[in-house]
């Protein structure tokens, strides 16, 4: 075997749930899919964790004229970032059905998640503290990032992250 077996107190201090969400048609306008919980979740439980590659935001900045869809839009809608930042992540898991929404936008209901990076992942804590020319150069899905239930989330109730601007405290370069 490549991994050794785990006991049940591992897994109860080192596991966590990755069933928390299913993913449907959104009930925000024109969204598409959207990610539901399947069970209560508890504010500050983690509700998905995914790795993810990271993209340099000027890779948006192409022209993709000969594409008949609007490529960079669609790109961008799946990746996460700050505004300020050059670099964008996208989620290689469940995580990428999930929504933005702002209580600000008509009809729009507050966000009751937010993302940031796993302090769980020791790579994503290591990366963190490197100049971003290490993150780029990584071959591979190089970090991790979690949502995170920013209140009690009821059974079958939309997962919404805060505005796409406001998923991270501060921009990496």
């Amino acid at each position: 075997a490549t991994v050794e077996a785990r006991s049940l107190d591992w897994f109860q201090d080192n596991g966590f749930c990755l069933d928390h969400i299913y993913v449907k048609d959104s009930t925000i306008h024109q969204a598409g899919k959207g990610a539901f919980s399947r069970r209560n979740v508890k504010k500050g439980t983690v509700i998905n964790s995914s790795p993810v590659i990271a993209a340099s935001r000027s890779l948006m900045e192409l022209n993709y004229t000969k594409i008949p869809i609007n490529s960079k839009k669609i790109m961008f809608n799946y990746h996460f970032g700050h505004k300020n930042s050059s670099i964008l992540f996208l989620p290689l898991s469940q995580m990428i059905a999930i929504n933005h929404n702002s209580n600000r936008i008509a009809g729009g209901k507050a966000p009751n998640a937010r993302v940031e990076f796993s302090n769980r992942d020791p790579k994503t804590r290591f990366l963190l503290e490197r100049p971003l020319d290490d993150i780029y150069a990584e071959k591979y899905s190089c970090m991790v990032l979690d949502v995170v239930a920013t209140r009690d989330i009821e059974p079958d109730e939309e997962v919404r992250c805060f505005d796409i601007f406001q998923l991270f405290q501060r921009p990496i370069a």
